[in-house]
């Protein structure tokens, strides 16, 4: 009678050939160097508004007695003032709104790609790297656990489990979650009529605060980049090297059905 043969080791090396094959042909690699650019360029837009503004504004407390009182008379000076400060602050808000966009886009390649390395059992889906943002409760914690996760895998997809994320995704979440408590505390004083130092102060430790968490995110994403960029040059990603700020996606695969791209 022949001896039967043992159980297959789900865990064995073919195995996780087969899995990375998989996930290889589900997840086309697409370069984000391209993203990287426009995100430096409104990075820097919005820090420079944020700085021009709360410098603007901390002129106003200190030449203008009365720029505190809504219900004072404005002379031409500080008119002038306000409407410099409206104006900053219109593209602040605006160059705010593309950069998280171009953000959400960001980490829903770099996920992307990641699987598209051979980065098997990643938590977070590309979806829900873009979509948590919007999602109350769940983007106080959920963005920082997809940013950490997407770093690990570019760094190192076989085993980005076995590896730690730098301290600098946990100082950005930090500042970022930090700025965005005093900014929506000074915005509420300002609703109840307090224009003082006190918000002035306040506003002054969110804008170190958000300077400090885009200089972070920053540094991130050009990790990130140079991570995929590296792999893609060592034949690592769909084995089609490329030289990095000349990435190509490689040929096309067979798309997976009922999955939307960005």
């Amino acid at each position: 009678m022949a001896s039967e043969l043992p159980p297959e080791n789900p865990y064995a090396a073919t195995s996780y050939g087969s899995q990375q094959n998989t996930l290889r042909q589900e997840y086309q690699f697409k370069p984000i160097d391209r993203l990287a650019k426009p995100i430096i360029v409104l990075m820097v837009c919005v820090l420079m508004a944020s700085i021009i503004v709360m410098i603007a504004d901390t002129i106003g407390h200190l030449m203008f007695p009365t720029y505190s009182d809504p219900d004072a008379a404005v002379s031409e000076e500080e008119m002038g003032l306000l409407l410099l400060i409206m104006g900053v602050a219109a593209i602040q808000v605006l160059s705010t709104l593309v950069l998280g966009i171009l953000v959400c886009i960001f980490m829903y390649r770099a996920n992307a790609n990641a699987r598209s390395f051979g980065a098997i059992g990643m938590e977070h889906s590309p979806g829900w790297c873009a979509g948590a943002w919007f999602v109350p409760i769940l983007n106080l914690f959920r963005p920082f656990q997809c940013m950490s996760e997407i770093y690990r895998a570019s760094k190192a997809p076989a085993t980005f489990k076995q590896i730690d994320a730098p301290q600098k995704i946990g100082m950005w979440w930090a500042c970022w979650i930090i700025s965005t408590i005093l900014d929506r505390l000074s915005g509420r004083l300002a609703l109840m009529g307090d224009f003082g130092y006190n918000l002035l102060i306040m506003d002054w430790i969110s804008l170190f605060l958000t300077l400090g968490a885009g200089l972070l995110l920053l540094s991130i994403v050009n990790d990130i980049v140079r991570f995929q960029a590296a792999l893609l040059n060592g034949g690592n990603a769909n084995d089609n090297p490329q030289l990095f700020g000349t990435q190509t996606a490689p040929p096309p695969t067979a798309p997976s059905n009922d999955r939307f791209e960005i």
